[in-house]
């Protein structure tokens, strides 16, 4: 049987409706989310400074400072300025970089939906801001050269610290713990053994070091030493007469 004209036009205004509903409804749901997006990196901005002292240069959500799960982030400061401020979640991004970012230039306008791209560059800055490293020790390096030393093999940094000539067998030197700072500042805790009477040494010309391989050149390097000896003290950069 045919519709007639009357049916053809009340079907169209009904799938009118439905459609119109359904674009008003998704209106309704970005603008729902695009709100509360912004409230919250409003509340990360907030207590993103309030935490300064805390976190000093920069916190991230794949760092220890997590604050809101339900937020990626990187923030970074110049003194008591955000002058970085990436938040996004799986539906909307936000960056700013300036001098000094306000908590009104967090707005509907700077808004932007997800990418793929975010996520890459959120990594890239991430990696900037961390250090990881591969210590080793207990080795003899053949050199004559003794103090520290440093080089660069494929984008690597590699840090050496060497007794330099030993007489015997019971000298050595460690690398015991590495602690890494937010500001990209490394401490490295260095043991030297010297011979005592009680040790039996093996009777061999050695050449005691430690290394230890960063993904990165940290920004400045402090050895703490430590030593079988009783005198223990900071050495910054540069090291005694090890063997007298």
């Amino acid at each position: 049987m045919k519709k007639s004209n009357k049916d053809i036009i009340v079907i169209l205004l009904v799938i009118g409706v439905i459609v119109a509903c359904s674009l008003l409804g998704n209106y309704v749901l970005k603008k729902t989310n695009k709100n509360l997006f912004i409230s919250r990196a409003k509340e990360l901005y907030s207590s993103a400074l309030k935490t300064k002292e805390e976190t000093d240069y920069y916190f991230d959500s794949k760092s220890k400072n997590e604050l809101f799960s339900i937020l990626n982030y990187h923030i970074e400061f110049d003194e008591d300025k955000i002058t970085h401020f990436l938040v996004y979640n799986d539906k909307l991004s936000l960056e700013l970089e300036s001098e000094n970012i306000k908590l009104e230039d967090i707005n509907e306008k700077n808004i932007i939906d997800y990418s793929d791209d975010i996520v890459v560059k959120h990594n890239k800055l991430n990696d900037n801001y961390h250090i990881t490293y591969d210590k080793t020790s207990n080795q003899h390096c053949f050199s004559y050269e003794k103090g520290n030393s440093e080089s660069e093999e494929e984008d690597k940094y590699v840090y050496t610290i060497s007794m330099g000539y030993a007489p015997n067998g019971c000298y050595n030197v460690e690398i015991t713990d590495v602690k890494i700072d937010e500001q990209l500042n490394a401490t490295l805790y260095v043991k030297y053994t010297y011979p005592t009477p009680e040790m039996i040494c093996t009777q061999a010309i050695t050449y005691p070091c430690a290394s230890i391989t960063f993904s990165k050149k940290p920004n400045s390097i402090t050895l703490v030493k430590e030593s079988n000896r009783e005198e223990k003290e900071n050495i910054d950069g540069k090291f005694e007469e090890m063997i007298k």
